[in-house]
């Protein structure tokens, strides 16, 4: 039997979409290593046969990954993993650092920079649905791969709706994990905008590159489950060393 087909998992009586199971079995697989970049994935009869499933199930299954640049289907010969890298990897997929960098086949490190109670601005406060009196807590960090300098990060999450996680030691600490482990929050989807401008003089210390050279910025909101908003991250990448490649469909 194919290795991929002994892990997925199609429950059809479950209120989750068909197409949605097949999708984030193939994606746990692709995460965790079970598929390599290269490695072809069933033929739709395959799993048509096997789990008795429609075809429009799985073509909108493998539609959806390759949308997040995870597979690639060529005419005439299946769909495969793709190639993952950083061009792609930060705005198709909601991920933590840590698992990014597996995927980038890279050793991630994290140096905390500061952390600390803060009113935030007008517009963090409207994009985190703050109440006039909340507080942010705000977390700096800059993000290592294999020991270089990759990305500074500014996360921003309510002390109102996160009491105590100000007590925690976030350079060993993974933001996502603490807010579903502690709290009970898990990130559902992110909504993201990406602006180039030159980069702040102490963020170019930091990240080692000329002062005046451009970057780009990346804001992120994330939302739980219920659609509410848990976190923003701001992230500063060189421009001279990240670039971000889109792919878009017409419907």
């Amino acid at each position: 039997m194919d290795p991929i087909i002994s892990v997925i998992s199609i429950d059809k009586h479950s209120s989750v979409p068909l197409h949605a199971q097949l999708r984030e079995c193939i994606r746990t697989a692709i995460r965790s290593g079970l598929l390599a970049p290269g490695d072809k994935l069933p033929t739709e009869e395959e799993l048509c046969s096997q789990f008795a499933i429609s075809r429009p199930v799985v073509r909108q299954a493998y539609a959806q990954l390759a949308a997040e640049q995870m597979i690639e289907r060529r005419r005439g010969h299946g769909s495969y993993v793709k190639n993952v890298n950083a061009d792609t990897l930060k705005l198709y997929q909601l991920l933590s650092f840590e698992e990014e960098m597996q995927l980038l086949g890279k050793r991630p490190g994290t140096r905390l920079i500061s952390s600390e109670a803060a009113s935030g601005s007008p517009q963090i406060r409207r994009l985190l649905q703050m109440e006039d009196e909340d507080l942010c807590f705000r977390i700096r960090r800059l993000r290592t791969a294999d020991g270089l300098p990759f990305c500074l990060v500014d996360n921003y999450v309510s002390l109102a709706r996160f009491p105590g996680i100000q007590q925690l030691d976030f350079s060993r600490e993974s933001l996502f994990r603490v807010l579903e482990s502690r709290y009970g929050v898990r990130i559902y989807k992110a909504c993201r905008t990406m602006e180039a401008r030159i980069i702040d003089p102490a963020d170019a210390d930091l990240l080692q590159v000329k002062r005046r050279s451009a970057a780009s910025i990346i804001t992120s909101v994330d939302y739980d489950s219920q659609d509410c908003p848990a976190g923003l991250s701001i992230e500063v990448f060189p421009g001279d060393s990240h670039r971000f490649s889109f792919t878009v469909c017409r419907e």
